[in-house]
């Protein structure tokens, strides 16, 4: 299927990512974050997209801090539902920018993103205001395997998505 981009993972919780130091640990060292985002960047010639939670947990909020670092070093930020995308619309009116984003799209994994078939949903996240949406996008949980079967599942799931 192959890819056109790089994603950074801030939202994994899982112990052995976060306890590493990784996925949504990294919330909790912005100045380390920026760091990596920029050397990411720096690096490739494709979109770099940044997946992070609101915060490391409810009393730890670093979505609006780290909006900004993702805005300065203009990234595309992933969207996973409606909430979000209404913070990210706030922090963007609130600074009088525009925020980069592309829309993740949860294809069967239960994980971030909004549901293939919540057409309702998607068009919701869409609508918000001063979000510049610059793509949309889905995670293949098995594309490394020989027969592909819940990878082509997941790809006809995520088709689905702008069939309505």
């Amino acid at each position: 299927l192959g890819g056109i981009g790089i994603d950074i993972n801030m939202g994994c919780p899982a112990p052995k990512v976060a306890g590493n130091g990784g996925g949504s640990a990294l919330l909790k060292d912005i100045p380390l974050a920026e760091k990596i985002v920029s050397a990411v960047v720096k690096a490739v010639d494709v979109p770099v997209t940044v997946k992070m939670r609101t915060g490391w947990d409810s009393e730890h909020i670093v979505a609006p801090e780290l909006a900004k670092m993702l805005y300065d070093n203009n990234i595309s930020q992933a969207v996973f539902d409606y909430d979000y995308a209404e913070n990210l619309s706030k922090y963007a009116l609130e600074n009088d920018v525009e925020i980069k984003a592309h829309i993740k799209i949860d294809t069967g994994m239960g994980r971030f993103g909004v549901r293939y078939n919540d057409f309702d949903e998607l068009i919701k996240v869409y609508s918000v205001k001063n979000i510049k949406f610059c793509g949309i996008f889905s995670h293949f949980a098995q594309s490394f395997e020989k027969e592909y079967k819940s990878t082509k599942t997941q790809f006809e799931k995520f088709k689905k998505a702008f069939k309505k």
